[in-house]
């Protein structure tokens, strides 16, 4: 895939518009959050469109099977994509992704790096980790690289991810979602760290409140149990300098 020049980084995009993401984008760490899960194909991860676009800065639309998203930050920029395709556009210019775009859970799902690059985000990858700076607007955001299906990683998180979703009923809130930061499996255990953002049902106006949740879980009859969840509210996710 040829370079794209300016700085940049980053995630992607969604179907359709289930929730907007009404933040200040100058505030280190804040918006971040996907309503599904990111996943990892051929070796390259691709997350929901929607909210990595908003949180760059940027808007899209999502036509059958059609994305184009549009930034004007530093500098104009449009990026084209299609579902299934590996030919993509940026600023009129033709590029071959390492990886098509794909539909997942109803969800539109782009490939990190050349979405976040396009929008001038810088994206760094170590070990399992991948971090997200927008250093022009003092933005980061930090993930684990979404494990491979089948693996027990994967399915700690999609059990940490079925709590969220059932969870409104329990403490009369909604979830609007989530990134998890770190995970690790040890045997029969497993330990994860969430940020989560939240709406209560109660309030007239999204309060955009979010809570750093520490998971354990333990795995029983084959599949994994949540065995304790510690939750703290916090206001700032991730912080520079870094």
């Amino acid at each position: 895939m040829r370079t794209i020049v300016p700085v940049v980084v980053c995630l992607l995009l969604l179907t359709t518009p289930t929730w907007a993401q009404n933040v200040d984008r100058c505030v280190p760490g804040d918006g971040l959050f996907f309503d599904v899960l990111p996943i990892t194909r051929d070796g390259y991860v691709l997350v929901p469109a929607r909210q990595l676009v908003e949180w760059l800065g940027g808007t899209m639309q999502f036509d059958g099977n059609q994305m184009v998203a549009w930034q004007y930050r530093l500098q104009p920029n449009r990026i084209d994509l299609r579902v299934g395709s590996r030919n993509a556009k940026w600023n009129g210019t033709d590029y071959t992704l390492d990886t098509a775009p794909v539909m997942s859970e109803g969800r539109l799902m782009v490939p990190l790096r050349f979405v976040g690059e396009a929008f001038g985000c810088r994206v760094d990858t170590w070990d399992h980790m991948v971090r997200l700076r927008f250093i022009e607007y003092w933005q980061k955001a930090v993930m684990v690289i979404p494990p491979p299906e089948g693996s027990a990683n994967r399915a700690v998180w999609k059990a940490i991810n079925g709590w969220y979703r059932n969870s409104a009923n329990k403490i009369g809130r909604q979830n609007r979602g989530i990134r998890i930061e770190a995970t690790t499996v040890s045997g029969n255990s497993a330990r994860a760290t969430v940020y989560a953002q939240w709406e209560d049902f109660n309030q007239e106006y999204l309060d955009h409140a979010a809570t750093k949740d520490e998971w354990t879980l333990a795995r029983r009859g084959g599949s994994w149990r949540i065995v304790n969840r510690a939750s703290s509210p916090v206001t700032t996710i991730d912080e520079f300098p870094y």
